[in-house]
């Protein structure tokens, strides 16, 4: 048993220099081992806590190249054969009995091929100490996944190369018309999906990466009186008003850390009563309205809110940069009709550029800090000013 102990302690240290992002000290008080017990053992060896969620995408991405350079007919399962060829690829030494066991422990539908979401399960549960028992087979694939890992066996960018590999015929696709011109192209680079339970909404595409203006140098100034005036928000003078324009998706609205509501399973909490309401933004609106007093708010209240027609005009999103506090980050979303978009609290929004009828929740029960935009000029006045939209 000492010496099973002292294996553990060697997986310990080997945790604790792999490629893992440091974590910052825990509390005093926080429990940072797991306790499992070897069933053919009665004292415990010890295993880390050694992937907090944040990291799990990186141990995910290093287990599925192990995996798909294991896959030998690149059918995106795992047989009891192939499974039997993997374990000595990580040096690691098993009866074909063991071999057995282990597979049809890992796999829990009792089937003759294990997916990847089983075996990332399987691992991701002896991390996290959710078993009271492990198998002395057990703990040796874990030390042998570490060991892989510490060793570099297994890096993130070798997946890259097994996913190129397989779906090579769909990589820079194109196919000819009858007059031998071209008439389809495909990307650069297919994703690969394992065979697996998903939930529709982990399946959907993700979108390219967000367009969005950085402009340094606002102050915001908040009004002394926000319930009878606005405050301000002045840009520096070199800005040049223009918001680029994006779809808004899920994926991208997130950034602003928004969402559409049709297409999210995250559970929020209305801490104020709020009302549903339909609004709609006539032709001059922006004209008799808005103009000569654009602005962006934020309030404690949430907001929801959907278009009912195509031409529904755009919602501004926007943020300070978490790593310049006079750094604003700005998006005008087209939002897809009869999607409701959802906006948290204190989320700096503005609904100056909307069209159409849009149905709204909203709340009376805080202010409201609405600021107009003011740009600034070069003999040291300001502007007041709208924003222009761009592809």
């Amino acid at each position: 048993m000492a010496e099973v102990c002292g294996h553990g302690e060697k997986i310990v240290q080997n945790l604790i220099d792999s490629q893992l992002e440091k974590e910052p000290l825990p509390p005093k008080d926080s429990v940072t081992v797991f306790q499992h017990f070897d069933k053919r053992h009665s004292e415990p060896c010890l295993i880390p806590q050694c992937a907090p969620v944040q990291n799990l995408s990186a141990v995910r991405q290093k287990l599925e190249a192990v995996f798909l350079e294991n896959d030998a007919n690149g059918d995106g399962f795992m047989s009891l054969e192939e499974f039997k060829l993997f374990l000595p690829s990580l040096n690691l030494k098993m009866s074909p009995q063991d071999m057995s066991t282990l597979f049809k422990e890992i796999n829990r539908k009792n089937a003759h091929k294990l997916t990847f979401q089983e075996i990332f399960q399987y691992f991701d549960d002896m991390i996290q100490g959710r078993k009271a028992e492990h198998t002395q087979a057990e703990l040796d694939l874990l030390a042998a996944f570490l060991k892989a890992d510490k060793e570099g066996k297994c890096e993130v960018g070798g997946i890259t190369q097994f996913i190129n590999k397989r779906w090579e015929k769909f990589n820079n696709f194109k196919r000819d018309g009858k007059t031998g011109k071209l008439v389809m192209v495909g990307g650069v680079e297919a994703k690969d999906v394992l065979p697996g339970e998903y939930s529709l909404v982990d399946l959907e595409p993700q979108d390219t990466k967000l367009k969005f203006v950085k402009i340094s140098g606002v102050r915001w100034t908040k009004s002394d009186d926000p319930k009878s005036k606005s405050g301000s928000l002045s840009f520096p003078k070199d800005f040049d008003r223009r918001v680029p324009i994006e779809t808004g998706t899920s994926d991208k609205l997130n950034y602003y850390g928004c969402c559409l509501a049709n297409e999210s399973q995250v559970k929020v909490s209305l801490l104020h009563r709020h009302a549903i309401q339909d609004f709609t933004y006539n032709e001059n609106y922006y004209s008799d309205y808005v103009k000569g007093r654009a602005g962006v708010e934020k309030h404690e209240f949430a907001h929801l809110d959907c278009p009912f027609q195509e031409d529904s005009g755009f919602f501004i999103l926007g943020k300070f940069s978490e790593d310049k506090d006079n750094e604003l980050h700005l998006t005008a979303f087209k939002i897809p009709t009869r999607h409701t978009l959802y906006v948290p609290p204190l989320t700096i929004h503005s609904n100056d550029y909307l069209k159409g009828t849009w149905r709204t929740m909203l709340s009376d029960a805080t202010q409201i800090n609405h600021v107009l935009l003011e740009l600034a000029r070069y003999d040291g006045e300001t502007d007041k000013f709208s924003f222009d939209f761009t592809n």
